[in-house]
């Protein structure tokens, strides 16, 4: 299992960013010591956040929490698009079932 290294990868971004963790904090409707507290590895962003945080920097969840993106070889990425793509449909058919 890899190393998760979500406050680290925030303070990199963070810094190449040029902003300050009140700056991020501000974007992101939280406390400046919440981010402190990330970035020191006292604690982890929450669920909700973590998709913001992603969205903020442009770049992937994966991204956050590990440094780098990691890739599937394409027969891999094939069959977990085939695999989301039935489970959607069977959602969608219980949903418009119970209509």
């Amino acid at each position: 299992m890899q190393d998760i290294r979500i406050g680290q990868n925030i303070a990199v971004l963070r810094k190449n960013s040029r902003i300050t963790q009140e700056q991020l904090a501000q974007a992101l409707h939280i406390s400046a010591q919440a981010v402190s507290k990330w970035e020191c590895g006292i604690c982890l962003p929450d669920t909700l956040t973590v998709p913001q945080i992603a969205e903020y920097f442009h770049v992937s969840i994966d991204f956050l929490y590990y440094g780098k993106v990691e890739t599937m070889h394409n027969s891999e990425t094939e069959a977990v698009n085939r695999e989301k793509t039935h489970y959607a449909n069977r959602l969608l058919y219980k949903y418009f079932k119970e209509d």
